[in-house]
């Protein structure tokens, strides 16, 4: 499930981009993108939790997650369609 979210970001993010015409749509898939980043966050956090072992790693890769989700709520607010 971690998985499949991870790669559904980079994945809403290319497709907003390339419906970016409209920018419902774009915002709408970078909701999505940023849905799917604070998920892998709680998962990093859950595996933190449950596996001594992981611990570090997992925490410092859900604190990369967390700034990847910071940024794409600063896009989604900055955002504005250009017109070509």
């Amino acid at each position: 499930q971690m998985q499949r979210a991870a790669i559904s970001i980079s994945s809403n993010i290319a497709e907003g981009f390339a419906k970016k015409s409209s920018e419902a749509t774009f915002k709408f898939h970078l909701k999505v993108a940023l849905g799917s980043s604070d998920e892998v966050v709680t998962h990093l956090r859950t595996l933190a939790i449950s596996f001594v072992n992981l611990s570090i790693e997992s925490l410092e890769l859900a604190e990369k997650y967390k700034t990847l989700s910071k940024r794409l709520n600063s896009l989604h607010k900055k955002w504005h369609s250009y017109k070509f």
